[in-house]
Formats: C-alpha cells, structure tokens, sequence
C-alpha cells in the first residue's frame, strides 16, 4: 500500500476535534438521499476524526502494530470515502445507521493492513465449536438479541437479566453488531465471526470489544 505523507494524514485528522455523532450523521445522510452533493463531503470531513481514533485504538491494542500506522490510517481514510460513496448509491441495511456502516468500513479497511502484515494473537476464552476445516461460516438468520454480555471471561455483568436485552439492543450500531452479539452467544471465536461478517479477525475482535465498552457504559448509566 502507497503511504500518505504523514502531514497531511496529521491535517486531515484535524480538521475538526471530534468524528460527528449519530445525529449528525444521519441528518446528513438524509441529505445524500435528497441529492444533496455537498452532503457527501461534510460526510467525509466530518468523519475524519473517527479514523484516527479507530487506528489509535488498534495500535493501543496490538502495540507491535505502531510501525503500520500510517498504512492504518489510509487504509482507514479509504473505508471512509468507500462507505460514504456506498450510501449515496444504496440505501443503509435495516436496522443500520450511518455511524455504524462507516464505523465497520473503516475497520474492515483497517483489520486487512493488520491481518495481512502481521500474525497477531487473538484473544478468544469461548468454548470453539467443531466444525470441519473447510466449513463455511455463515451469520445467524433473523438476528435477535440474546441475553449474554460480550466480556472474554464468560461472566454476566450489569443490570438484572429482564432489562439486558434492550440494553444490549441499544449498543448495537449495524446488523454486524447484532450478529457478533448471536455468534459469541453460541460459542463462536472471532475469527468465525470475522468469516460471517466479512472482516478479519482483529476487525471482529475490535468491534466486540467496543461493544463491550458501550455495553458497560451504558450499564454503568443505568445503574
């Protein structure tokens, strides 16, 4: 992969403080529907910001990945114009919103930088299913919340069980949320889910665990 010249990735991560949040990104993808143009640029621009975050989260995560931060963050900045681009063209899955099919393009991006430079380990404490070698891995039809939390140690954590489900309901951004939520309910690893939701397995791992963050967030809030 070509490298940005590292000041401009440094300029186009600071064009503004903060990614858009969820409001803000669905207003303007109203626009993009309506055939607004200048929609597709504040899109981009606006979203800049998530990019970095993202890539500084993978390499506070897989330290041994700093020297490819470069290559993440235009890897990044590609699933950004990607997801952009897509949703002028079609509309959003159900059940998505803007915020979270830019979030998994950009990961997706991102996760194939890391899988393809790196061999890097995992963590995955869940029972494996067995299944032939060459199985193919599928997501889970009509997707629906189950009652466990995404914690790697198998532990149920936050409120009483009766409101877990709309809790977890609400921390789910896209149908990749929901599926990765199903598929680690049955004991599948990350690499598994990465198969279903066509992202690399760090990808996988990396959605799960903001999941599990907003998941504790929001228990936290309701507590």
């Amino acid at each position: 992969m070509n490298r940005y010249n590292h000041d401009l990735i440094q300029s186009l991560g600071q064009c503004i403080d903060e990614p858009l949040d969820r409001e803000k990104n669905d207003a303007l993808y109203a626009r993009l529907c309506a055939g607004d143009a200048d929609a597709r640029e504040e899109m981009i621009q606006g979203n800049m910001p998530l990019v970095i975050d993202k890539v500084n989260s993978y390499v506070n995560t897989f330290p041994q990945a700093e020297f490819l931060q470069d290559d993440m963050q235009s890897a990044g900045f590609l699933g950004l114009v990607q997801a952009v681009s897509a949703m002028m063209e079609h509309k959003l899955p159900q059940r998505s919103n803007a915020t979270g099919y830019i979030s998994v393009s950009v990961q997706r991006e991102i996760g194939k930088v890391v899988d393809n430079e790196l061999t890097i380990r995992v963590p995955d404490r869940t029972k494996r299913l067995k299944r032939a070698q060459n199985e193919k891995i599928d997501a889970p039809k009509n997707v629906g919340v189950p009652s466990e939390t995404l914690a790697d140690d198998g532990q149920q954590h936050g409120p009483a069980m009766f409101e877990l489900r709309d809790l977890i309901e609400t921390c789910c951004l896209c149908e990749e949320d929901r599926v990765i939520v199903a598929m680690r309910e049955q004991g599948h690893s990350d690499e598994e889910i990465g198969q279903a939701i066509n992202v690399p397995k760090t990808t996988a791992y990396m959605m799960r665990r903001e999941l599990y963050q907003r998941f504790l967030a929001k228990s936290e809030l309701k507590g």
